[in-house]
């Protein structure tokens, strides 16, 4: 089992408890949780040449992640 860097509970330690507690109760969370995973995971894999891609796509990927972020670490506060 490989393990991808950037991993939402990596992101946000100190609120680890809620992320969890929010992906079992909040269906809207829950799917934001997923899709960053996905995400997450098709960025490690485009960095690794695992499914190469251009530079361009990668950093609107990348782009996108951080905004994802963003929504989460207000969600979290």
């Amino acid at each position: 089992m490989s393990h991808d860097p950037h991993q939402l509970l990596e992101e946000f330690p100190d609120k680890a408890e809620k992320i969890l507690r929010l992906k079992g109760s909040d269906p809207k969370f829950a799917e934001m949780f997923r899709a960053y995973h996905v995400l997450n995971h098709e960025i490690v894999e485009a960095e690794t040449d695992v499914h190469p891609t251009s530079d361009d796509i990668l950093e609107d990927m990348k782009k996108k992640r951080l905004k994802m972020l963003d929504s989460f670490a207000s969600i979290l506060a």
